[in-house]
This record gives structure tokens, C-alpha cells and sequence, in this order.
């Protein structure tokens, strides 16, 4: 499926919902309809299974493209096809465009879940740049685990994931994390690090090699429920496995993109009334990183850290 050409007129200053999306905005939104779209043809090409996931599929929903203050792109895949995705993903995704999860940045990238980033722009801060990760514009890629159904094995189950994320700080990505204040948090922080010590200190590589196993030990089992819980488990983040078992067509700005037929129910559970637009002093853009959609990230953090100016 080759992305349709976008024409001049999108990039245009555009009042939608009250929100003022210039210029800027529109074209980091080109290049996330990019990166979704040579996923889609990963996805297909290799008979995986995906849908539009968290904000990205109430974008397509409520907007049919992004919601105007929203500005990054979230995908997921069942346990199965997200395996297959983390074995051809290195492969398969050619420049500029990189498939980043922590086994192709070693003590680099940390986080238990896999990004598609294009190298020729720049999406991420200076902290991560000075890790040395890809820092291109970006669309995030999860995975939903099947759950165990008893009370006591989901807690175990749970307990197990929460220790693997929590050694992540003690990595060599560990400068991304900021600790938190208050003694029993600082006590919390040593107990963990002990862990990891005795451990042995794995590296994000390893680590995730463990998160993953223990997450998909489930894979073949027909269990009632399963979520996407790398942030942590929450009722929120769980569903009926059922809910997800078939899905439509849904239009996501130029693309053609997959959700769950159920997804009034899917967002219901974690979004509550998805339908009702927040308050206008709460639809603003929370930019986190540094964006620039036109500039390869060495390109443009070496020119910050040159103090040059952009415009010239």
C-alpha cells in the first residue's frame, strides 16, 4: 500500500476544534502517516495482526486523523505477531526508516516496547540524543499479552513484569530516569538496584529478552482477558479478549488502518466517554521532545549544540 500523495493545501495553518494547528504540527503528522503506513505494509506483506492503539485509535474514531493536539502515533500487535515483528523488524525496515527496541540499541534505548523512527528528522530530546539513540520522529508499537485468568497467578504474573521494568533504571540508559523524592522511594530505589546486582546487572538487551518471555508466557493459551501493561497494570488496560476478535476498516487521515469492530467497548474501558472533547484550556500539545520534520537529528542537535540558529 503506497501512502497517497498529500497535498499542499494540508500543510496549511487550519483552526480544528477551537486549536490552532500550524504548519509545523501538519508536517510532523505527514511523517507519522509515513511511518504507520510502511508498518501497515510490513503487517500485511507478513499476515500480522495489528490495530490503531490507545489515542491513535480514538484519533481515527472522533477525528478520522489526528485529534489537533495530539501529535504521536501508537500501534499494537497481539503477543504472536509482535514476536514475528521484533525477529523481521531489523530486516525489513530499510533508511531511513529503523526499527529501534533495545536489542538493536544495547544499553541505548530502554524502553520494553519497539518504535519505527525515520532517521531524516528529529523527534526526541537532548538526553536521549546524548544516549545515543535513533532521535527521529517516531510511532510507538505495544503488544497485547494474553492475562492468567486466577487472581493470585495475574498478581505473580504482574509482580514479575513490574521487577524486569524497575532494573531498566539501573541500566545504561539509567540517566533517562529522574528518582523520585522521599524516603521510602529512595529506600524502594536501593532495594531495587540490590536486585539488579544480584542479577548480575543485565543490560536492556537482556532484560528485555526476560520481560518478553515472561509476558508471553500465556501466547497459547485461550485466556478470558489480556492488556498491554508495560506501564504498569491497571484495570483500564485490560479487555475481554473477546472484544478484540474482529476488527474494521477505519479511516486515520490518507490511510486505511485497522481497529477492533468492538471499539466502542475498548475505549469506553479506557477512556470513558471518548466522545466528549476536554475543556479548551486543556486541548493543548505536550511537547516533551524537540521536533523538527525537515532536519536528520544529528543534523539538528549538532546545530543546537552549536548554538546555530535554524533559520540560517
Amino acid at each position: 500500500m503506497n501512502l497517497p500523495k498529500i497535498p499542499d493545501v494540508f500543510f496549511q495553518n487550519q483552526v480544528i476544534c477551537d486549536y490552532q494547528v500550524n504548519s509545523r504540527m501538519k508536517k510532523i503528522w505527514a511523517v507519522e502517516f509515513d511511518l504507520l503506513n510502511e508498518l501497515i505494509k510490513v503487517c500485511e506483506e507478513y499476515h500480522l495482526t495489528y490495530y490503531l492503539f490507545g489515542g491513535t485509535m480514538l484519533d481515527a474514531v472522533r477525528h478520522q486523523g489526528f485529534i489537533p493536539w495530539d501529535n504521536d502515533v501508537d500501534v499494537i500487535l497481539p503477543r504472536k505477531d509482535y514476536d514475528k515483528l521484533l525477529e523481521i523488524g531489523p530486516k525489513v525496515f530499510k533508511a531511513p526508516y529503523y526499527f529501534q527496541t533495545p536489542k538493536t540499541e544495547d544499553g541505548k534505548y530502554f524502553y520494553f516496547f519497539a518504535k519505527l523512527c525515520n532517521s531524516l528528522t528529529t523527534g526526541r530530546s537532548d538526553v536521549e540524543y546524548k544516549a545515543g539513540q535513533n532521535c527521529g520522529i517516531f510511532i510507538d508499537i505495544f503488544f497485547l499479552d494474553n492475562l492468567p485468568d486466577g487472581k493470585l497467578e495475574r498478581w505473580w504474573y504482574v509482580h514479575k513484569l513490574s521487577r524486569i521494568t524497575r532494573m531498566a533504571r539501573f541500566c545504561g540508559a539509567s540517566i533517562l530516569f529522574t528518582p523520585k523524592k522521599g524516603l521510602i522511594n529512595i529506600l524502594k530505589m536501593k532495594i531495587n538496584k540490590l536486585i539488579y546486582k544480584l542479577s548480575g546487572s543485565p543490560s536492556p538487551s537482556k532484560l528485555f529478552d526476560r520481560y518478553n518471555h515472561v509476558a508471553g508466557k500465556y501466547k497459547d493459551k485461550e485466556t478470558e482477558e489480556w492488556g498491554q501493561i508495560v506501564w504498569g497494570y491497571r484495570d483500564s488496560v485490560t479487555w475481554k479478549r473477546h472484544d478484540w476478535k474482529s476488527s474494521i476498516l477505519a479511516s486515520f487521515g490518507p490511510l486505511e488502518t485497522v481497529i477492533p469492530e468492538k471499539y466502542d467497548i475498548v475505549l469506553r474501558k479506557q477512556y470513558g466517554d471518548y466522545m466528549q472533547f476536554p475543556p479548551k484550556e486543556q486541548r493543548v500539545c505536550h511537547e516533551y521532545y524537540d521536533f523538527d520534520a525537515e532536519t536528520p537529528y544529528k543534523e539538528y542537535f549538532e546545530r543546537k549544540t552549536n548554538g546555530r540558529n535554524y533559520d540560517t
